[in-house]
């Protein structure tokens, strides 16, 4: 409800709020993935609607805490991102993401039905990286990992922004937050209520 939102090249914003504040429903509309009712969305200073929505959700990736794997393997998930923008896979970089995750590169072959929530977390969000998106919007995605793995990904998170990925992340843990981000904003109702730099 009449938010107004600014969000630099290079921010790490967290969101926070109680459940039904409107934290979804905002990535939501960040991601291209439902469309404004009123107002408008601008992306470098160009309307949403004015760009191609396949190049908007590469570009601006949505990635949320119940993700989908496809295909039969962890690997046939991991060079789809190559795949899609005709490149040739890069397996060096795939397995430094993996390793990242406490994952290795034998894990390429493991079949997605045996997979456990966390473990498919990280496989979609290493994937999501793969597409090399300039803004990732991150729902909850912590949300079936360990402490351990929650570090890996805070981690991981903070070195993708400080190498200029702007990230947009909803999170019900507030130390992590607070300690992730140099922005924070409070939704309650749909509005903003709180605003903080870190």
């Amino acid at each position: 409800n009449n938010i107004n939102l600014k969000i630099d090249k290079g921010d790490f914003l967290s969101v926070i709020g109680s459940s039904g504040s409107g934290k979804s429903t905002l990535l939501r509309l960040l991601g291209n993935l439902i469309t404004e009712s009123s107002g408008e969305i601008l992306f470098k200073g160009k309307n949403y609607k004015d760009y191609d929505s396949t190049y908007l959700r590469q570009t601006i990736h949505y990635s949320h805490q119940n993700p989908y794997l496809f295909g039969e393997t962890v690997k046939d998930n991991l060079i789809f991102p190559f795949e899609m923008r005709n490149k040739d896979v890069d397996y060096e970089k795939i397995v430094d993401y993996l390793n990242k995750f406490n994952l290795n590169e034998s894990f390429l072959d493991k079949n997605i039905k045996k997979l456990s929530g966390g473990e498919i977390q990280r496989i979609a969000f290493i994937r999501s990286l793969l597409i090399e998106p300039e803004v990732i919007l991150l729902d909850e995605i912590s949300s079936a990992l360990d402490e351990v793995n929650k570090k890996n990904l805070s981690n991981v998170l903070k070195e993708l922004n400080e190498k200029g990925l702007t990230i947009i992340s909803i999170n019900h843990d507030l130390n992590q937050a607070y300690s992730d981000g140099n922005k924070l904003i409070k939704l309650h109702r749909g509005e903003i209520i709180e605003r903080v730099n870190l």
